[in-house]
């Protein structure tokens, strides 16, 4: 860290909030705030990284999940390019915890694997063995006990490999716990005490885990299956302990929401409804809406079991409540299915079939306007105070025309071409990402040992509905994206002539492109209007018209 060159207000704010961000979150916060703009002005990627990287961890204590993930992804992007790779991929790891927790396993999982192929690129054995570890443990949640076995157990030979990762890492505890409880879960009772073993002695090596859920809740799995004599007194120790830890039972998420799946299996109605209302009371204030229906749904169960109809309505309505919150809040959460790994379970057909009618528009074979939606989102988080990003929006000059002279039939050949050429410009744009790479890896010197990553950018496509389209540029100069619109009229002539009908008019697209970098004073939602304004200035002269809007710092 270069501190010398700040100010020694900014050293001393700068130094407490390291020791702070979990103890204080709120004040952490505050101190961030008041030293931000010394940082920027300095613009040192390593000091800016530290920095989001506290802010991400203290809005992680508070459940606080679009800002947790909005600034561990700018931390990550500044550590990057720092070249801290070690740091990079424990903010990444963290990026993957905080989706875990929502319940988004798919962006988890895409955290871990982003995670996994810098460390593996980096030679770094701690963020390989934590980005196994981390797939185990979304793995177990998931019930896919066999794959997060596979996990674990990959993590453990790094483990004996580095014994000293013990005094580097806080995690063997969570990584021994998800070993104990999957065995426990495939009834290899006999593999479990040889764990439990080094379990009990990490856990006299990291005291914060002694008295955590990670302690008590896998032990009293293990117990109460093997009918151990002791089961009932360690059950009581993991209620105890949950109800002690309730003021920072965020960090804790998900051992929490699986011991209160245990508790409802084995019928402990009384203990399960302790835990959940504690539960409860941490989560009303925050996104965690996935939680809270799991919450609803073990309380529904039990009025239907007992024939208490009085509390089974009001609760049904709390259910469907968050139902709603849930499906504006992240419409992914339906849809967490991650297919890239064999070692992953296979998703069945069906389920394919609901994710391509839910996410996919038939008629264009391209995305509809809910993935659109969702990759805003992300990419604006990503974005943030970092780069520039691009949303196009774009319709035809005279479809109405279209359809009432040649006929439903050939609209719709009209709306599937321009599928197609949206479907080409990504390939275009990954052909461009392939020769920069290529280009970049011949340039570097070969006598030293430098990482070339593919360029992190990306174009989104979607159908927004009837004639209305999409384009979202991410991660590239504003140069390529305008460049890439005049790349959108060309094919669109291109295709229609290899259409074969003989259009009197020719068909043509207005396009409104809309560019800025997300700062502080943005919202998602504008940058979709924005696209549409710039649209409607193009539109006035439905001459297949290109209006550019970019908004420069």
């Amino acid at each position: 860290m270069t501190l010398g060159k700040y100010s020694e207000t900014f050293r001393k704010k700068y130094l407490k909030i390291k020791k702070i961000s979990r103890s204080d979150p709120q004040k952490c916060i505050t101190l961030i705030s008041e030293i931000m703009r010394e940082a920027n002005a300095a613009n040192e990627y390593d000091v800016l990284g530290e920095l989001y990287y506290s802010l991400g961890y203290a809005y992680f204590i508070l459940s606080d999940t679009d800002n947790c993930t909005r600034y561990f992804n700018t931390a990550s992007h500044f550590l990057l390019n720092y070249k801290d790779y070690d740091t990079a991929c424990h903010v990444i790891s963290m990026l993957g915890v905080s989706y875990m927790n929502q319940g988004n396993l798919a962006n988890a999982l895409e955290a871990y694997s982003r995670e996994l192929e810098i460390a593996e690129q980096q030679n770094l054995p701690l963020s390989i063995y934590k980005s196994y570890m981390h797939f185990a443990q979304c793995l177990y949640f998931k019930k896919l006990y066999a794959e997060s076995l596979r996990y674990s157990l990959k993590a453990d030979q790094i483990v004996k490999k580095y014994p000293e990762f013990i005094n580097q890492t806080d995690s063997l505890p969570i990584h021994y716990a998800t070993f104990i409880m999957t065995l426990t879960a495939l009834k290899q009772y006999d593999k479990v005490k040889y764990y439990q073993e080094s379990f009990e002695k990490t856990l006299k090596m990291k005291p914060t885990f002694k008295n955590s859920p990670y302690n008590y809740v896998p032990k009293f799995f293990y117990k109460y299956w093997t009918n151990a004599p002791d089961a009932a007194l360690v059950e009581k120790q993991a209620i105890d302990n949950c109800l002690e830890i309730a003021d920072r039972a965020g960090e804790f998420l998900l051992i929490i929401n699986d011991f209160l799946n245990r508790l409802y299996e084995i019928r402990h109605y009384d203990n399960m409804l302790k835990v959940a209302e504690m539960f409860e009371g941490i989560l009303k204030n925050t996104n965690y809406y996935w939680h809270l229906q799991d919450i609803c749904r073990k309380r529904i169960n039990y009025y239907e079991e007992t024939g208490d109809t009085e509390k089974l309505l009001p609760e049904l309505k709390r259910y469907w409540k968050f139902q709603d919150f849930a499906e504006v809040a992240d419409g992914k959460m339906l849809l967490s299915y991650f297919t890239s790994k064999e070692e992953i379970a296979k998703i069945s057909k069906e389920k394919q079939h609901l994710e391509i009618e839910v996410r996919m528009d038939t008629l264009t074979e391209i995305p509809n306007r809910r993935v659109m939606e969702e990759k805003l989102s992300k990419c604006f988080e990503a974005s943030y105070n970092l780069r520039p990003l691009g949303v196009e929006m774009l319709d035809f000059d005279h479809f109405k025309e279209i359809n009432d002279t040649y006929g439903h039939q050939v609209g719709d050949i009209v709306l599937k071409t321009i599928g197609k050429v949206l479907k080409k410009l990504i390939l275009i744009h990954q052909e461009h990402k392939a020769e920069k790479f290529e280009a970049q890896t011949a340039a570097s010197d070969s006598g030293h040992k430098h990482l070339q990553l593919l360029e992190d950018s990306e174009i989104i496509v979607s159908r927004f509905g009837g004639d209305e389209f999409f384009i979202l540029y991410y991660g590239m100069h504003p140069k390529e994206m305008i460049a890439y619109t005049e790349t959108v009229r060309d094919l669109l002539e291109e295709y229609i002539k290899n259409t074969g009908i003989d259009f009197k008019v020719p068909v043509t697209i207005s396009q409104g492109l809309y560019i800025k970098t997300p700062s502080d004073n943005d919202r998602e939602w504008a940058f979709f209007q924005n696209a549409d304004n710039a649209l409607y200035e193009a539109k006035k002269e439905r001459k297949g018209r290109i209006q550019i809007v970019e908004i420069t710092d």
